[in-house]
């Protein structure tokens, strides 16, 4: 760990990408866009499929890292010429990167199989769960969205073309990659939450019952929310006490 870390202030160019998407809505014209824009793509599986059947270049991971996929899929990305083109810091860690053959990824566009549709399902049990939770995408999320000074992370369609936008441009700005890192995080936050609490078996109604419960007391006495489990929350509405100075709160609900 360093001590002392400065933040790479300035825009950076995207010369390589990598993208491996569950939801594919928009991705095939978002690749694309990067191939007219002269960025190299790097992508898994059935993304890599797509794209290929669309004649977008791509190269596949596995070939990339001269690696292949195994153990039924379960390691695909986790690889030190993928994590360490994600992470490397591009004032510092220039040697290590052309002493161990890492080129540099730019950009890392990812999202996760919803693992709420999988409990959803009354016939699948704990090891069908278990191995359908994603491993190796939340792990490329959080390290580009870690080294935010020289990587973006795209994880939502609803940014493909504001992304593109901006890269016609020739860079993207550290303020849009701040932006999408903390999205990154929060896309992460939500996965992991909705695994935690259905593992842990509560009842979201209960929690929720429990939540707006401490929203009330909260109001009534400054009382800071304390809860013992996890909750991934959004809001819903916006509750106005008007007999309070503090006159507003927040009203939310457990995605699930």
């Amino acid at each position: 760990m360093l001590n002392n870390p400065i933040l790479n202030q300035k825009p950076i160019e995207i010369k390589r990408a990598l993208i491996s998407v569950y939801d594919k809505t928009g991705v095939i014209d978002f690749a694309a866009s990067l191939n007219r824009l002269g960025v190299e793509i790097l992508s898994t599986g059935g993304t890599s499929a797509a794209l290929r059947k669309q004649d977008i270049p791509v190269t596949d991971v596995s070939k990339y890292t001269n690696f292949p996929e195994i153990m039924d899929g379960r390691v695909k990305t986790i690889n030190p010429l993928i994590e360490g083109g994600i992470l490397g810091l591009r004032d510092k860690h220039n040697d290590d990167a052309v002493d161990n053959k890492i080129k540099w990824i730019d950009l890392v566009v990812c999202n996760l199989y919803p693992f709420s549709k999988i409990i959803k399902d009354p016939g699948s049990d704990l090891a069908t769960q278990m191995e359908n939770i994603d491993i190796g995408g939340p792990t490329m999320i959080r390290s580009a969205a870690k080294n935010v000074g020289w990587v973006c992370v795209v994880v939502d369609f609803k940014d493909y073309d504001v992304f593109i936008d901006e890269l016609n441009s020739k860079k993207i700005s550290l303020e849009t990659r701040r932006k999408l890192s903390v999205k990154a995080f929060g896309h992460t936050a939500q996965y992991d939450t909705i695994i935690h609490n259905h593992l842990v078996g509560g009842s979201p109604r209960k929690t929720c019952r429990l939540l707006i419960q401490s929203i009330q007391i909260y109001a009534m006495e400054k009382t800071p929310i304390r809860m013992h489990q996890l909750i991934e929350l959004q809001m819903i509405n916006q509750l106005t006490f008007s007999t309070l100075r503090y006159t507003k709160e927040k009203l939310y609900r457990i995605i699930i």
